[in-house]
């Protein structure tokens, strides 16, 4: 019986151990630095890519339905996941859209998380690139 007391409590020890490290996995900080590292290295990335490169993600124009519903896709979110030096996962999310009118400038938006609470406020930024290949406002 204490045999079995034992290995229950060595059970349940291990998975509260478990439930825990998930816990201060989900619930530590972010290293903003890193991740702003991170948002660098992509955003520079997708600097490295053309007008038409970029452009081509972005949804055809509005379709109508039955004639009478004006349906706009939503553009695409690219997302993938970047180990950082530390060993750390970020979760990477990118969308390219129109600053305006479809043909003219577009707008990169990158956004960066852990996957921790700073899913729900991840660190973004953005450019926008002319038909050109300038970088408007740089």
């Amino acid at each position: 019986m204490d045999e079995q007391r034992a290995a229950l409590a060595d059970v349940v020890a291990t998975a509260l151990a478990m439930g825990l490290a998930r816990y201060l996995a989900y619930a530590r900080q972010m290293d903003k630095a890193e991740a702003r590292r991170v948002l660098a290295d992509e955003l520079g990335r997708l600097r490295g890519l053309s007008y038409a490169e970029l452009s081509g993600r972005i949804p055809a124009r509005p379709r109508h339905v039955l004639g009478i519903v004006r349906v706009v896709e939503e553009p695409e979110e690219e997302t993938r996941e970047v180990t950082a030096e530390s060993g750390m996962i970020y979760q990477l999310a990118s969308q390219v859209i129109w600053d305006g009118k479809a043909g003219g400038d577009i707008r990169i938006l990158v956004a960066v998380d852990d996957g921790g609470w700073s899913a729900y406020k991840p660190l973004t930024d953005d450019f926008i690139l002319a038909p050109d290949g300038s970088f408007v406002g740089e």
